[in-house]
């Protein structure tokens, strides 16, 4: 249930959009630091409320991001945002920022980020950076690497004294009708 609702999550994007930056972190917290469940929900919260004044967002269309816990890491996020890519480039540069942010401002300096997108070059089937609507065999690597978010967190479930979500994305807001040629699509 929750893999067909993040396909069709990012199905909707690309319906509204020809080109999407997809940008890949993982949000984390330096050894030592005591970061509850509690902690680490009220910091993605704030992350995710900030973003909606801050520049670095201003063309984010979408996001989707899973909670889970490490033996090293402990509790951690991985999140996929998703950018308009007509209105911007720099996947690397964007991420760097965004995960600068979480260190600086949301985490007082506690936190740690993995930029995947600047280590894009070593993924087999690089579903991130810039992706187009007609590109479908990179479609198809972006859809199997959120397959990966999707995935029961074991580990988790024996912390769940209340009911959370280890899983979340945004919400599809309404693009105005676009005036033009429609898109061509392929014959089976």
């Amino acid at each position: 249930k929750n893999h067909r609702s993040i396909l069709d999550y990012i199905d909707s994007l690309f319906h509204s959009y020809a080109k999407i930056l997809v940008i890949r972190i993982d949000l984390s917290y330096k050894l030592g630091v005591n970061a509850d469940l509690i902690r680490v929900r009220k910091d993605r919260g704030r992350l995710f409320l900030n973003a909606k004044s801050n520049k670095i967002f201003s063309n984010m269309i979408g996001f989707v991001w899973k909670l889970e816990t490490g033996l090293y890491k402990g509790l951690h996020y991985h999140v996929v945002f998703f950018f308009d890519g007509s209105k911007v480039r720099e996947d690397i540069n964007i991420a760097r920022r965004i995960g600068e942010y979480w260190v600086g401002q949301i985490t007082n300096n506690e936190g740690l980020y993995f930029n995947c997108n600047r280590v894009k070059n070593r993924y087999k089937n690089c579903g991130i950076g810039m992706v187009s609507y007609c590109d479908e065999q990179k479609r198809a690597f972006l859809l199997d690497a959120v397959k990966y978010l999707t995935l029961t967190e074991k580990y988790l479930k024996p912390m769940n004294e209340d009911s959370f979500r280890c899983l979340g994305k945004g919400v599809l807001k309404k693009k105005p009708e676009k005036l033009g040629r429609p898109r061509m699509y392929k014959s089976d």
